[in-house]
């Protein structure tokens, strides 16, 4: 039990230390942890199909016009009238 604990604490010190030297925040660190488990299992997330389902970018040049229709100066937005506009 002692032995777990200490390579426990030992673990999280020198990830930490990592952790501070390289400037990761808390988010960074869990999406490493959790991906190297991910490898480890071999249930690793194939990210490139991501990479092509959001690859296309849409512009609607009908946007400022929406805005100006449905929002009004002091930010509320008439919900209802955008649903219903058949642009």
């Amino acid at each position: 039990m002692k032995k777990i604990l200490f390579f426990g604490i030992l673990f999280l010190t020198v990830l930490f230390s990592i952790a501070k030297y390289q400037q990761w925040n808390v988010n960074e660190i869990a999406l490493s942890v959790f991906t190297a488990i991910k490898k480890v299992k071999g249930q690793e997330v194939d990210f490139s199909s991501l990479e092509k389902e959001f690859s296309e970018v849409k512009f609607c040049e009908d946007w400022p016009v929406l805005l100006k229709e449905y929002v009004s100066e002091e930010g509320n937005v008439d919900y209802l009238g955008f649903k219903n506009d058949s642009l």
